[in-house]
């Protein structure tokens, strides 16, 4: 059965969080640190990885899997 999450926006909100580019995370901190032309690297890696799932409004959908599951050992 799919399964749609999303997050509700508010007028004038911004489609795009920036998480680890803000220094939240470990990973952000480390992201933070690094000299201005690397994390220019980054984004664009990141830019171009993502873009085949970013919508016209800017939003992301990376395709997810779940398996649940369910065992009873009598």
């Amino acid at each position: 059965m799919p399964v749609t999450v999303g997050h509700p926006r508010t007028p004038g909100s911004r489609l795009r969080s920036r998480g680890p580019a803000a220094g939240i995370s470990a990973v952000g901190l480390v992201l933070e640190r690094q000299p201005v032309a690397v994390r220019e690297h980054i984004r664009q890696e990141y830019d171009r990885l993502t873009g085949p799932y970013r919508h016209a409004d800017g939003s992301l959908a990376l395709p997810t899997a779940a398996l649940l599951a369910s065992a009873r050992v009598d």
